[in-house]
């Protein structure tokens, strides 16, 4: 199967592993704190984030959760996310030691990644790493750059704008192919040291605030889609200050 963006399984992973970190990070330690648990205490004391202070990721989250299990998930489910954790724990450390890895094992952990995300409600973050896992579509990509760099578009604007812009049908099809290319670029960019056009675009979904990017997008400025509305004015206020100084957009 072809992967999301055609840079390796390492690149693939390393955006997948962000997403994980958002989605978790704080959602996981903010629950234990509610109970009155310490998130640190399931920590091995090898863990970087106890010797050094580095920021917990997706690995401690997995941590947390494996350790107290009984606070995230119902009792017919806990076996199964124990295995997802493993798994994910497995090919992480992999990553982490630069081993040889195949896009088999991106793919495995955005399919885990979703299930664990879907175990723990949180949908968009599932839904990005779902979008991530898609075939790269090198063409409408391609298409999107030329009618962002040709200033087709306004800036920022509507995600639904999209679908006339890259001559896309408004069905369930058409809206998954665009929220996918949004996606795949932000994976892109992110990769490339760039700051993604997809930031650009804003939801039209009544569940969320319409002038600000949708869900499943938050990851790209380290945030979850669930984090206080005022941070997430904020870290998209700088994003989008950054991406109007590039020159990239009329806005």
């Amino acid at each position: 199967m072809p992967l999301a963006f055609p840079l390796g399984p390492e690149a693939g992973l390393s955006i997948a592993f962000r997403i994980l970190k958002c989605a978790l990070i704080p959602f996981v330690p903010d629950r234990l704190k509610a109970a009155d648990i310490d998130p640190f205490s399931a920590l091995p004391p090898s863990s970087p984030v106890l010797k050094h202070g580095f920021e917990p990721d997706a690995r401690s989250a997995w941590k947390m959760l494996a350790a107290h299990a009984d606070l995230f998930f119902d009792k017919d489910d806990r076996k199964r996310q124990s295995g997802h954790i493993k798994d994910l724990t497995r090919i992480r450390d992999r990553w982490a030691h630069q081993q040889e890895l195949k896009p088999a094992d991106f793919q495995r952990v955005c399919d885990l990644g979703q299930k664990l995300l879907g175990a723990l409600d949180r949908g968009p973050e599932a839904l990005a790493l779902r979008l991530l896992a898609k075939p790269f579509d090198t063409s409408l990509h391609d298409q999107f750059v030329w009618a962002i760099e040709s200033s087709q578009l306004s800036l920022p604007a509507p995600a639904d704008t999209l679908l006339s812009l890259l001559n896309l049908d408004e069905t369930l099809e058409g809206y998954a192919r665009a929220n996918r290319l949004l996606v795949h670029e932000a994976a892109s960019a992110c990769l490339a040291g760039q700051r993604p056009m997809a930031l650009a675009f804003t939801t039209g979904n009544a569940d969320e605030p319409a002038d600000l990017p949708p869900g499943f997008l938050w990851w790209v400025i380290g945030l979850s889609h669930d984090a206080p509305e005022a941070e997430k004015r904020a870290a998209w206020k700088s994003a989008y200050s950054e991406l109007a100084g590039s020159g990239a957009s009329s806005y």
